[in-house]
């Protein structure tokens, strides 16, 4: 099994990088197309480039700490596996951890998705330069 890992550093508040990882408002800002909920405690996240939709569970919650997701449907390589996002604070400075764990796949493979993994996460990089309002959009606050 591989882990896909990585981390950007950025000048922000703890509330702003959650709100961009647990609303729709912010995940939409980042992920590639859409964004939904599916049930009470999941995010459908659909990619046109692939053609598919990945749902994701919140299987942890730390709020501005730790969120981690179990992807249980989706593409075969990603089924099963885990993404773990980790918040560390230093005065004014974020720092955002992403780690893909449990990953199945050929050397190839994983080398795609994480190209797919450092675009995405410098998106979110980006997305984070503009205001984030957890307010503006249904969001998952109440997932158990």
């Amino acid at each position: 099994m591989s882990t896909l890992y990585h981390e950007i550093s950025l000048v922000t508040s703890p509330s702003d990088v959650w709100a961009a990882l647990t609303t729709r408002v912010g995940l939409l800002k980042w992920w590639p197309d859409d964004v939904s909920i599916s049930g009470g405690d999941s995010w459908c996240l659909t990619h046109q480039a692939t053609k598919s939709s990945i749902i994701i569970k919140v299987v942890e919650d730390i709020p501005d700490q730790a969120l981690e997701w179990l992807c249980v449907q989706g593409p075969e390589d990603w089924v099963n596996t885990l993404i773990h996002w980790r918040l560390e604070s230093q005065d004014d400075r974020q720092t955002l951890t992403l780690e893909h764990r449990d990953l199945q796949v050929t050397s190839q493979h994983a080398a795609g998705l994480n190209t797919f993994w450092g675009v995405t996460i410098d998106r979110l990089k980006q997305s984070l330069l503009s205001e984030v309002n957890p307010n503006d959009d249904v969001d998952l606050g109440l997932w158990t």
